[in-house]
């Protein structure tokens, strides 16, 4: 069902409580779906915004876009947010340890996804030292999320420098959704126990929500990978003018992982701490005609100190301890390891969307953004790197005839020591049919260095003097970004009465300019004979077909279905000569599947029962290579009543993971994920 938002955001708000707000009912039909007509279920295509920073029907968007609403996320009992985008074509999911996780569009990655961009509610999470997203840092609950839009496609027209493969846009509940209180109680496997509690408010003109959450479990069974972290946000949505719309969002989050090996003489056991917090305004102005202007400042900061001491030199190198002295002219000492890492990015961003004429709509903007990261050993300097960026942009919808629609955009984009990048994207719809539309587009976007890739000089030190003594990785600082075009054709349908949504994408890929790490003998190294450094070579393309169905055959049952099927070719090399290379074709998996199949009892029961494939590929990095795997997950959601004049309810879900055990190598082999319970206990006071 769409929703309307009126210029009124009071009068919206007032609608949206109303549905939202109504006494729950246990027994025979709901109060919605008594209110609901079929059509209300099976209306046109949803409205999306993340292709191109324009409203458009998901028919009309430049780009394949999955939307994976609220009610998909209650109906797959998802746990982890990162297991939500299992339901989106072409994703892979996996844990890096018990409480990492990482999510990669179409493969080619390690514990860093670096080639996706990933907003919350335009604030951009993705991590400017290492690359990719900190997902068990991000200071969200499931709950807290209206929707989830997927671009599967390159589109650094709309969102920039490294929405390079696609880009993930999370959008949260507006405050007046969750007024009153709630608790949510959830155990079960690995010794795991998380807490939710949230309350909700208005005062005077301004909704307000504050949630905070604590959740630990042991991790891994053949690891020693135990997590705990806290958190606690606020959202307020204030509106002072029929016109005016305010958001503010902070919130700060602290994870305690623990790392490392018993017995490891290089990575001994510790405990590793992360605090992250951010804080974010939005202003949003509607203005005549239907143009809006829109301003967003936000602030996220990154602190992770880690320090260990390895073994001493002659246990390091398997010498006795006088062989020390003779070797390196030191006394035999181990080596201090500091991975101390403080990051901080500020980002301010405008945009005015009009219309020009009856057929022509744009929206153009520009932004400036500064990365600062200090560490001691990754980049050998206590004082900040900073890496100063700025943009503008402008995306333009044009429809020259009733059947055809085109969708142009580009981004100029500058950043401090490297240079400047323009990504353009050019797509034209045409409309087959009522609610058929072919697709056709060409896009280009860029991939910039991490501030790692572009200035590392991470070494060791020996313990007794504080001197530098190895090098593990040294940039030359003379790195261009990663460039990638991709030609696309695909189908968007609504079949038997709109019950059943058909979207279709095949896909080209040239991925060029890798950036890759090799081994130079040349480096200085006293313990070894060189040490890693960035260059930029290798190529991969990749060919495939990304499809999505989603069913509704009555407005109590939904299935989904998404399908990857991908075949890639490539090479990078392994030593600066670039003589010796590896195939990259086993990075991409051949076939990625999702399945869902979720029901509404009419006694308040929500049964779904979910199955995961993927083909065995490679993981990149600390990764291995994994076999294919099949998993089915099962949810089941029982809500009641408790009473107070239908104001209180509450629910029991249980949800099993893995429910035919048949475990699997996550990552890496220490990572055997097998079948796993959960029983999550919820109380909600409106």
């Amino acid at each position: 069902m769409i929703r309307v938002f009126f210029t009124s955001r009071r009068l919206t708000a007032g609608c949206l409580a109303t549905l939202l707000f109504s006494p729950i009912v246990i027994a025979g039909e709901s109060p919605e779906l008594a209110m609901l007509s079929e059509e209300d279920f099976f209306a046109e295509s949803p409205i999306v915004l993340s292709a191109s920073r324009l409203t458009q029907p998901l028919n009309e968007s430049p780009a394949p876009i999955t939307v994976i609403d609220h009610d998909m996320l209650e109906a797959a009992g998802v746990i982890e947010l990162t297991d939500a985008l299992r339901l989106v074509p072409g994703f892979q999911i996996a844990h890096g340890s018990g409480g990492e996780q990482t999510a990669t569009f179409h493969g080619f990655s390690d514990q860093h996804a670096r080639r996706m961009q990933v907003t919350i509610d335009g604030r951009s999470i993705y991590n400017a030292t290492f690359g990719g997203v900190l997902w068990s840092s991000i200071p969200l609950t499931v709950d807290e999320i209206d929707r989830i839009e997927v671009v599967r496609s390159p589109n650094g027209s709309a969102f920039g420098f490294n929405a390079f493969v696609g880009a993930i846009n999370i959008i949260t509940r507006h405050a007046i959704e969750d007024r009153g209180a709630s608790l949510s109680l959830l155990a079960g496997s690995q010794q795991r126990k998380r807490s939710i509690g949230r309350l909700g408010g208005q005062f005077g003109d301004v909704d307000i929500r504050v949630q905070a959450s604590f959740d630990q479990h042991s991790g891994f069974d053949r690891r020693n990978d135990d997590f705990r972290t806290g958190f606690i946000n606020l959202r307020g949505d204030y509106s002072p003018t029929l016109r005016d719309a305010i958001l503010f969002e902070a919130g700060y989050k602290r994870t305690d992982l623990q790392t490392g090996f018993p017995d490891d003489t290089v990575q001994p056991l510790r405990l590793k701490t992360t605090d992250y917090s951010f804080q974010q305004l939005n202003w949003s102005r509607q203005l005549e005609d239907g143009a809006e202007f829109k301003l967003q400042l936000y602030h996220n900061r990154l602190a992770a100190p880690d320090r260990f001491r390895t073994a001493p030199l002659s246990e390091l190198l398997g010498v006795p301890p006088v062989a020390v002295s003779a070797l390196f002219g030191i006394p035999d000492q181990p080596i201090d390891v500091i991975q101390d890492l403080t990051e901080n990015q500020y980002d301010l961003d405008l945009q005015h969307s009009f219309r020009l004429n009856e057929s022509m709509r744009i929206a153009w903007g520009g932004g400036i953004r500064r990365d600062e990261v200090a560490s001691p050993s990754f980049i050998d300097n206590r004082d900040p790197v900073r890496r100063d960026a700025a943009r503008v942009f402008v995306n333009a919808e044009w429809r020259p005839t009733s059947r055809i629609l085109l969708n142009a955009g580009v981004m100029q984009e500058w950043f401090e020591h490297i240079g400047s990048s323009t990504s353009p994207r050019l797509a034209l719809n045409y409309r087959l049919a009522d609610q058929h539309t072919l697709r056709v587009s060409a896009s280009r976007a860029w991939r910039m260095p991490s501030i790692f890739e572009q200035f590392t000089d991470f070494h060791t030190r020996l313990a007794n003097t504080g001197q530098r003594f190895d090098t593990l990785f040294q940039s030359s600082g003379e790195l261009d970004p990663e460039r990638i075009d991709a030609w696309e054709l695909g189908y968007i349908g609504r079949l038997l009465n709109n019950r059943l949504l058909v979207d279709i994408n095949l896909f080209h890929q040239r991925i060029r300019r890798l950036i890759v790490d090799v081994y130079d003998t040349q480096l200085p190294d006293p313990i070894g004979d060189g040490a890693f450094r960035y260059i930029n070579s290798g190529h991969l393309d990749i060919n495939g077909m990304d499809a999505q169905l989603q069913y509704r055959p009555t407005p109590r049952t939904r299935l989904s279905l998404a399908l990857s099927l991908a075949k890639a070719s490539g090479e990078e090399p392994r030593f600066p000569d670039l003589l010796e290379k590896t195939d990259l074709a086993d990075d991409v998996p051949r076939t990625t599947l999702s399945l869902m199949i979720a029901h509404r009892f009419s006694d308040a029961i929500d049964a779904s029962a979910l199955y995961y494939y993927t083909s065995a590929f490679q993981w990149r990095g600390e990764g291995d290579p994994v076999d294919g795997y099949g998993r089915l997950d099962l949810n089941i959601k029982r809500q009641f009543d408790i009473g107070n004049g239908g104001k209180s309810s509450g629910h029991i879900r249980f949800v099993v993971q893995n429910a035919l055990n048949q475990p699997y190598d996550d990552f890496r082999p220490e990572n055997r994920f097998g079948r796993r319970f959960y029983v999550e206990l919820g109380f909600v006071y409106h």
